[in-house]
């Protein structure tokens, strides 16, 4: 079992926002402790707008990500909050990467709809690569999928074909 997620999803999600939103705010608690002059209403305001900003666009963001992500071989264990879902590789339709982004994203496209959803995103561990071009995790996946998807349809194909010297060519006895 190989985690594919980083560790810092649930940090991202639950504690960053706060964490902007206390910093900021001490950072302009400071600053008029220091000088010992009114605050600037004006910066104050710019300050905490900045604050919500950057905190609800992080919060937005990790919303809907995945919190662990593992890699079971032929499945994907994917878990959010309480919920749990196993995902077999063959069910995954499509696989995007964002490489320019910080934090990278990988979203699954999966042909049927989970407990968490039909788009199941995460951040990947490990370090990106930085250049553009499709995300190296992302297209690992989808190959695995593919080969998946193949290994499945030769399996379904090669039991619908009847074989030669089958029980149902028998004779029957007199």
């Amino acid at each position: 079992m190989r985690r594919i997620s980083a560790f810092s999803s649930r940090f991202t999600k639950r504690h960053l926002p706060w964490l902007v939103l206390i910093s900021v705010s001490f950072a302009v608690a400071v600053n008029v402790a220091r000088n010992g002059i009114e605050p600037n209403i004006e910066g104050v305001v710019l300050l905490v707008v900045a604050a919500l900003f950057v905190g609800l666009y992080r919060w937005g963001l990790g919303s809907e990500l995945a919190d662990e992500v593992f890699d079971l071989g032929e499945h994907l264990l994917i878990r959010r909050g309480t919920a749990e879902v196993r995902v077999p590789l063959s069910s995954i339709e499509k696989v995007d990467g964002t490489a320019l982004v910080n934090p990278e994203v990988v979203t699954l496209h999966l042909s049927h709809r989970t407990e968490l959803g039909k788009l199941i995103s995460f951040i990947p561990s490990g370090l990106g690569t930085g250049l553009p071009g499709p995300h190296r995790l992302a297209a690992e996946l989808m190959a695995r999928a593919q080969t998946a998807r193949e290994k499945g349809a030769n399996a379904s194909s090669k039991q619908s074909a009847p074989k030669a010297g089958d029980a149902s060519e028998e004779t029957p006895s007199k």
